[in-house]
């Protein structure tokens, strides 16, 4: 009767551990936070080509190394069509991220933002330990649940050794700072130093 009692304990347990078992992000649940610096020129022109107006931007991004967004991936063989991610974060808050998912392919079906802020859209993430709760439904009935971990390391610090330049001949306006240092950084490759 004990082995048996024994035996049941071990099997919960078990059960437990590979619980979310394969659930995770497609890229993985370690991700790396660099700090960029960097500075961009806009040369912008007018329509018309009158009046030409020069900015220097300086530009900062606190950015995943591994990009800002990926896609869930959840346990093999599992119908659904919905995915309802939630992440408990290190810092005491949580986030809720709703996406479509394809169960023939395993995965969501739209990568879900992992990082990027701005004014109408939150990163699933913060630097530290994130717990994600997932919960899988078909036609709105829960068809599994489970969790895992994702992790947010604080990285390094880089500083882009060349000003990025840019034109905008036919517009009335220059971007603004933030899409002038977005583009700047995206392709720069946030200031990946070059392997020689």
């Amino acid at each position: 009767m004990k082995i048996k009692y024994l035996s049941g304990i071990f099997l919960m347990f078990s059960s437990l551990a590979w619980a979310g078992e394969g659930a995770g992000f497609l890229r993985g649940n370690l991700r790396t936070v660099i700090d960029v610096k960097g500075y961009v020129s806009m040369n912008c022109r007018e329509i018309g080509g009158y009046g030409r107006d020069y900015f220097r931007y300086s530009c900062h991004a606190h950015a995943l190394s591994e990009g800002a967004s990926d896609y869930f991936v959840g346990p093999s063989g599992v119908p659904a069509d919905e995915v309802r991610l939630t992440a408990y974060r290190a810092d005491g808050s949580r986030r809720t991220k709703t996406l479509s998912y394809d169960s023939t392919k395993g995965r969501s079906r739209q990568p879900v933002n992992l990082w990027k802020r701005s004014l109408f859209h939150h990163g699933l993430l913060k630097e530290g330990e994130n717990r994600i709760v997932y919960i899988l439904k078909k036609e709105g009935h829960v068809t599994d649940r489970g969790e895992f971990v994702a992790k947010v390391l604080d990285g390094e610090k880089r500083v882009c050794r060349m000003e990025g330049q840019a034109w905008s001949d036919f517009t009335n306006r220059c971007p603004s700072i933030s899409e002038a240092c977005a583009a700047y950084f995206q392709k720069n490759n946030f200031c990946t130093p070059k392997v020689r």
